[in-house]
């Protein structure tokens, strides 16, 4: 019977700490929810899975000139590495997250492009998946001690 008693304390202590875990577990997973952000902005998407235009041409393409010097035609937001190497994920409640990178270009890029962090909605259930997933393992080891 004590077993099931210490079953029922550390079930009522994760979830009286709740919102606390969802947050620490989905955080722990910030390098699987960046790699689906920036494989978007690799494909010139934006984080809505529509092509990014640029806010001032309205094209999809790079102008000729900056083509030529980066050897693309299309913006796909990776700057040698420095913009997405700098990318992170923080969760201010257990209902959001924020991406975002502490590169000096996001803000310039944000204005330009619109909105290229987040998860697309085509990752969405692939997120939810790997978070639902984490949460659960995480539940079952403090409870269960597996």
């Amino acid at each position: 019977m004590s077993r099931i008693l210490d079953i029922k304390a550390a079930s009522n202590k994760w979830i009286a700490n709740f919102n606390d875990n969802v947050i620490r577990v989905v955080e722990a997973n910030e390098k699987s929810m960046l790699t689906m952000n920036k494989a978007n902005m690799l494909k010139s998407l934006d984080a809505m899975d529509k092509t990014l235009i640029h806010s001032r041409t309205g094209s999809a393409f790079l102008s000729a000139g900056y083509a030529k010097r980066k050897h693309k035609s299309k913006p796909n937001l990776f700057d040698r590495g420095d913009f997405q190497g700098g990318m992170f994920m923080t969760m201010p409640t257990e209902k959001e997250y924020i991406i975002s990178s502490d590169d000096e270009k996001v803000n310039f890029l944000q204005s330009n492009y619109g909105k290229i962090f987040g998860i697309s909605p085509k990752d969405q259930p692939k997120a939810q998946k790997i978070n639902d997933a984490s949460i659960v393992n995480d539940y079952m080891k403090l409870v269960f001690n597996t």
